[in-house]
């Protein structure tokens, strides 16, 4: 029954992130709620409420939920970032460490900053908007469930993913890009037990990151090609969109299993 002229259409498939008065058509009945899902290309603005049709997670009921004070995830549309490679120059944001070290901060308090202190990493991201860097790399590096328990924030995976994407989306970078570091562990190649543990550390960071609708995973900061490898293949496993990653090799191009630089870009390639 809404007229016409109040009809706007999304992009695809965008994540709308918050909390809604979720009323269902069928019983009219009001349930705040938090939640996420997919919701329909149609939205409806009326007066200083945007109301949009979408579904429930299950898939089958209407619903009408009004946005109160949910963050808007919508960036300017641009083409697919794979489109780009090859053609343009895809600049990427700083990383967030030289930011903490100037507010007193170590590299190792990143896991504290993201969860804790969010709006450190908004005045970051505020910073790179304000020279129009195409590129937001998250501050995800130590995503890894063995990098969260040795921080002693086990288990918060999902959550710092949630608040990298809303704390980079609501910039509206050209591509907003989740970083995954090492996980720290001792690796040892000529085990399949401490391949497997360490293939399933990035499994699940990664299981974590694709909630969000990321342009692209960033595998940052390897010594090791055989940990490379395992967190490669561990995101294949579970994600078929874009990977990057860098290599550090020694000051003579080298791995500590004597193999070459060359040798480690065909690897990952």
């Amino acid at each position: 029954s809404f007229p016409p002229h109040f009809l706007h259409f999304y992009g695809a498939n965008p994540w709308v992130l918050g909390r809604y008065s979720v009323q269902r058509l069928s019983s009219g009945v009001d349930c705040p709620t938090d939640f996420k899902l997919w919701v329909s290309k149609a939205s409806f603005q009326v007066g200083q409420r945007r109301w949009v049709l979408g579904w429930s997670p299950c898939g089958v009921q209407p619903y009408i939920m009004v946005r109160t004070n949910v963050i808007c995830c919508e960036r300017d549309a641009m083409p697919d970032i794979q489109m780009r490679f090859n053609k343009d120059m895809l600049v990427l944001s700083t990383p967030l460490d030289y930011q903490l070290a100037a507010q007193g901060f170590q590299p190792s308090d990143r896991e504290y900053v993201v969860l804790c202190e969010p709006e450190l990493i908004e005045e970051a991201f505020k910073l790179e908007k304000s020279i129009d860097v195409p590129c937001f790399v998250t501050p995800t590096e130590n995503i890894t469930e063995a990098r969260l328990a040795y921080a002693r924030f086990e288990g918060r995976s999902e959550e710092m993913a949630r608040i990298a994407y809303e704390t980079g989306a609501q910039y509206s970078p050209q591509h907003l890009i989740a970083a995954i570091g090492p996980t720290g562990l001792p690796l040892d190649p000529t085990s399949a037990v401490s391949l497997k543990q360490s293939k399933a550390q990035y499994h699940d960071a990664v299981l974590a990151l694709k909630e969000y609708p990321f342009d692209a995973l960033y595998f940052t900061g390897f010594k090791s090609l055989a940990d490379a490898q395992c967190a490669l293949m561990g995101a294949r496993a579970v994600y078929d969109g874009p990977l990057f990653i860098s290599l550090v090799p020694s000051v003579e191009g080298m791995f500590g299993d004597g193999r070459s630089l060359a040798q480690g870009v065909a690897l990952c390639d």
